[in-house]
Order: C-alpha cells, then sequence, then structure tokens
C-alpha cells in the first residue's frame, strides 16, 4: 500500500490533522458520500447523499468527479451540484486529475490532502 494514492484529512487541531487516511485502490471507484451506497461514508454539514467519485489509474493517475443524488457522474454546469473544491475551486470539468499535495474540501466540513507517492518517485513534485 505504500504506492497506493490516498487521502489524509487536514484539521486544525493538530492531534486529528493527519488522522483519517483513506486509500484509492487502483482500477476502483471510490465513491463519497452520505448514503449507504457510497464507499466512504460522511455525515456533516453540506454532505449530500452522493458528492464526488474518485478513480486510481495505475497509481500515477487520480481523478475525480462530482455526483448527482443518484450516484451518477455530472458535469460542473449542473444546475444543482454537491459543494467539491480542488484547491480553492469547485469543481468545473466533468472530470479532473488531481495532483499530488492538492487540497479537497467535500462539504463544508471535511478537508483533505491528495497523496500520490508516485508523483514524487517519478519526481512531478518533491514531497
Amino acid at each position: 500500500k505504500q504506492n497506493t494514492p490516498h487521502l489524509m484529512n487536514l484539521s486544525e487541531d493538530p492531534s486529528l490533522n493527519g488522522c483519517l487516511l483513506y486509500f484509492l485502490p487502483e482500477g476502483e471507484n471510490v465513491t463519497f458520500g452520505a448514503d449507504e451506497k457510497c464507499k466512504v461514508k460522511m455525515k456533516g454539514l453540506g454532505v449530500q447523499p452522493f458528492m464526488c467519485c474518485i478513480s486510481n489509474v495505475d497509481n500515477s493517475e487520480v481523478h475525480i468527479s462530482m455526483l448527482d443524488e443518484e450516484g451518477n457522474e455530472i458535469s460542473g454546469d449542473a444546475k444543482v451540484k454537491p459543494r467539491v473544491v480542488l484547491n480553492g475551486y469547485p469543481l468545473k470539468k466533468a472530470k479532473q486529475e488531481m495532483l499530488h499535495h492538492d487540497r479537497l474540501i467535500i462539504g463544508r466540513a471535511f478537508c483533505f490532502r491528495v497523496v500520490i507517492p508516485q508523483h514524487v518517485e517519478e519526481g512531478k513534485v518533491t514531497d
């Protein structure tokens, strides 16, 4: 699992920062939201039944897409969309690539750092 991309929680409280790791297995779509069908179930302010889906391709490419209330992928120009923010900007594309150390906010209560170890190994970024 040392090469598997994952999300690491961010918190103002130093004792809680980095305590939660959500691994993104290769070839799997990991869904986030309050619905029981989601792989990562979240309850909190602004969290809808389905928020987003993250996919890992070969442990080097990680993509995120927003989901509608049924769990289907939607584009950034949809009228009603969940609050998913990447590096301070709401998602705009149907599918967007994430990079090592990107910041992801889901709803209003969950903040994560994207960790992609292979980006460091390939020299795309420094850790």
